[in-house]
């Protein structure tokens, strides 16, 4: 018996590692595509859960959103379900502290109601505040995703500055207002370009 069991954890523990290995890199532009859901918000609930169905921990996060960039609207409250990363869980995913401020890029949520930040680590960005509370934002990679194999005809389409381009290329933390006005961009470049693809 203990012997199945530790097999069990070995076999979930490898598949755990392998999978937050081969994480694909995606840059700004796809995060924005892939993701249903952009939100600076602040983590008011952490609650863990069993569910049927699942082979996995999983976590019931409500956050207060404090400024809605894709899909949600600033003030909203917002609930959903990931699995996570302890033991049992999936190595590298995101977890989130109550009372901590975070910027998420969400997928949709699958069939099972689970949802995660695109690209694990690279969709989920840390708050950073200077003493006169200019927010920055910097993801579990350093931001160095962000500008990542970008397409020069997305970037002159999208509008982006030469300053917007450059710092996407930094590696460093970016501001609030920098980070927000480039996701708006590239969000409404991707919607106008969606529309012309259906006509």
């Amino acid at each position: 018996m203990k012997k199945n069991v530790l097999l069990l954890l070995m076999t979930v523990l490898s598949f755990s590692i392998a999978s937050a290995a081969t994480v694909r890199t995606v840059n700004l532009f796809e995060m924005v595509a892939l993701a249903e859901r952009v939100f600076w918000g602040r983590c008011v609930a952490v609650e863990n859960q069993l569910e049927e169905g699942t082979s996995f921990p999983i976590v019931r996060y409500t956050f207060e959103v404090l400024d809605g960039i894709k899909g949600v609207h600033t003030g909203e409250t917002i609930v959903f379900k990931q699995a996570s990363s302890g033991l049992g869980g999936i190595a590298g995913l995101p977890q989130y502290q109550k009372g901590k401020e975070v910027l998420l890029f969400l997928y949709s949520e699958s069939d099972s109601g689970l949802t995660s930040p695109v690209g694990m680590a690279q969709g989920a960005f840390r708050v950073t505040k200077t003493p006169d509370q200019q927010v920055s934002f910097i993801n579990g990679v350093q931001n160095e995703n962000l500008a990542v194999n970008l397409s020069p005809v997305d970037i002159a389409e999208s509008g982006l500055s030469l300053p917007e381009v450059e710092q996407m290329k930094s590696r460093g933390p970016i501001t609030r207002q920098a980070l927000t006005a480039v996701v708006e961009k590239i969000n409404n470049y991707q919607l106008k370009k969606k529309t012309r693809s259906w006509r």
